[in-house]
């Protein structure tokens, strides 16, 4: 763990360093043991004693090497919370957690009634050893910093690699004895993991009638750590694994987040943080209301709020009650039904849009507040939020009357409400209040179609997303009445935009045809239709399927949950961070020459 390097000499002697790491790596290893053993395997009542017993030497143990640091570092306490606020804010936390053990407890149990103590115990044990986990996993990575330097870890690479651990790390905690009833092949785990952190959907089973509420738990942390993945655990990877980023780095990780101020990439991740939380917790709050009182959210009314609000908010698609959404229960609830499509269309806009939305509206209060006293020039929506705004009423609008035109027969009385849910859920989130299967083949092109382009960049989303579709558009435009620049909204863009637009609608059709060939060969007795539409919803991580994934056998699902991998990525974030990129010259430019198109 984290000691006192040498380029301190006055952190302490080597004996001291020598004592505080290996006390830390002594309640390291007891941390996981415990929290392993609570989230992994049934526990008894006699074994509670020896689980508590566990907890207060972990606690104690990094109490003490807690004091051993303060007391021989001579770095002030304040400085050393403000550099690393992140590691303090953990450990305050567990403090808290330890300091207040009886009141919280009794709060916890006071809230969640219906729940037995003795599992409100476990699960506090097992939150306060995992904050103890985290703490000393953070210092111990940074500590080891020298170790990476000589790694090439380009942000693309540091972005794959933070969704390989995420996917093993799930995949383990899937396949131990306490996260099914019955236990899982190591490719259905693999394939469950893989769809949650792409926060995709798609399952080789009924997860609320084949896991536990231990294994549910571990797919509500995976989708949550999957959706908030695109930004936060990847600037998390950078800095830690690469000991802070190099001017450089900050410099290639300001191009991948789009994010002009480098100053204040620290800050927007706070903010995502915090507002994903809070947009999560509202939407709990509203599917708990509108679901009071129903059978199907009797058992545990709290859980299933929290987990269908952030597989919701996610795009996950995922759902802790036997058949999801197209439950009879659910499916007539249009306060359900609106609440997940609120959910869904948020989570899908992007951070980037509901920043943009917030310093609008924020402007336009304090102008019209404070109007005579402040002048200054008013805050415009970016062409970004203009573009992702337009394309997605677009599609919502476009989808609902073409789901309602081409299926209202078969449909009867729902044709409306289904009309209206898949318009804005079909995209990415994967929620259907009736079995997809059951749609015209006409329909299933159109959904197909809707899945390919996805949400909205740097979102919990997939596909190519909104803004790749609408610059593609633009592009046709263009050529089609001949203008010279590409224009949107009274601004030009840069012609890049189109070429890498093209990149990545050819990208993903490609993907799709040979995802759908190969799953044809692996399975030649499933229709062609049913396949395809099972290879975009991967490509897409949407989550909406035909039925046919529990058919399929380990390679195909081996192949699944490689698409969703990529697409979750990103195909061309993918090819382009294995690829050398060279720059040609401004001075060196081969002939031109003409070739026949058409």
């Amino acid at each position: 763990m984290e000691g006192f390097s040498k380029e301190n000499p006055g952190d302490g002697s080597a004996w001291t360093r020598r004592l505080v790491n290996g006390i830390s790596v002594v309640c390291l290893l007891l941390a996981l043991a415990i929290v392993v053993t609570i989230v992994g395997w049934p526990v008894q009542d006699s074994q509670l004693f020896w689980l508590r017993t566990g907890t207060r030497c972990s606690v104690g143990l990094f109490l003490l090497q807690e004091v051993l640091r303060m007391v021989f570092r001579r770095e002030s306490i304040l400085r050393r919370f403000v550099k690393h606020w992140f590691e303090s804010l953990l450990f305050c936390a567990a403090l808290v957690m330890v300091v207040a053990y009886a009141p919280m407890l009794r709060g916890l149990m006071a809230v969640l009634s219906d729940v037995a103590p003795f599992t409100v115990r476990l699960g506090y044990a097992a939150g306060l050893n995992a904050l103890i986990l985290w703490v000393l996993m953070l210092r111990g990575i940074r500590s080891r910093h020298s170790f990476f330097k000589g790694v090439s870890l380009t942000p693309g690479r540091v972005f794959i690699l933070s969704f390989v651990l995420l996917i093993a790390t799930g995949t383990l905690l899937l396949k131990t004895p306490n996260a099914s009833l019955d236990g899982i092949s190591w490719c259905d785990a693999l394939f469950l993991s893989t769809s949650a952190v792409c926060v995709t959907g798609l399952s080789p089973f009924d997860v609320a009638t084949e896991m536990t509420f231990s294994g549910l738990c571990i797919l509500l942390v995976l989708i949550q750590l999957g959706g908030l993945g695109v930004m936060t655990i990847t600037y998390f990877f950078a800095y830690f694994f690469a000991g802070g980023l190099s001017l450089k780095n900050r410099f290639d990780f300001q191009d991948l987040f789009s994010e002009e101020n480098m100053g204040q990439i620290g800050t927007v991740l706070a903010v995502i943080v915090g507002f994903t939380f809070a947009a999560e917790a509202v939407g709990a709050v509203a599917i708990y209301l509108s679901t009071a009182g129903t059978e199907i959210a009797a058992a545990n009314p709290i859980f299933f709020a929290v987990f269908h609000s952030v597989s919701g908010f996610c795009n996950a698609g995922l759902s802790c009650v036997p058949g999801g959404m197209t439950n009879p229960e659910l499916a007539q609830s249009m306060a359900m039904i609106s609440s997940l499509f609120v959910m869904a269309i948020i989570g899908g806009l992007g951070f980037p849009v509901i920043r943009d939305f917030w310093m609008f509206f924020s402007n336009r209060l304090r102008t019209f507040l404070w109007s005579r006293k402040i002048r200054h020039v008013p805050v415009r929506l970016a062409t970004h939020t203009k573009i992702v705004l337009v394309t997605s009423l677009g599609l919502i609008l476009f989808g609902f009357v073409a789901f309602y035109l081409l299926d209202w027969a078969d449909w009867g009385g729902d044709s409306l409400r289904r009309a209206f849910f898949l318009a804005g859920t079909s995209r990415t989130a994967g929620f259907d209040i009736e079995p997809t299967s059951n749609i015209t083949p006409a329909a299933k092109v159109l959904l197909m179609a809707l899945m390919f382009i996805g949400g909205s960049p740097f979102s919990t989303a997939g596909g190519i997303k909104t803004t790749t579709f609408a610059i593609a558009v633009l592009s046709l435009r263009q050529y089609v009445l001949g203008r010279r620049d590409l224009e949107v909204f009274g601004r030009r863009l840069d012609s890049d935009f189109a070429n890498q637009a093209l990149a990545i609608v050819l990208l993903g059709a490609t993907a799709v045809f040979v995802v759908t060939v190969s799953l044809c060969i692996l399975h030649p007795q499933i229709d062609f239709l049913s396949l395809a539409f099972e290879s975009v919803s991967a490509v897409g991580t949407v989550g909406l399927s035909c039925g046919v994934t529990p058919e399929l056998g380990e390679p195909a699902k081996y192949l699944l949950a490689g698409t969703m991998f990529v697409g979750r990525i990103g195909i061309l974030l993918f090819i382009t961070s294995f690829l050398p990129r060279r720059k040609t010259p401004a001075t060196a430019r081969l002939p031109e020459t003409t070739i026949v198109l058409s």
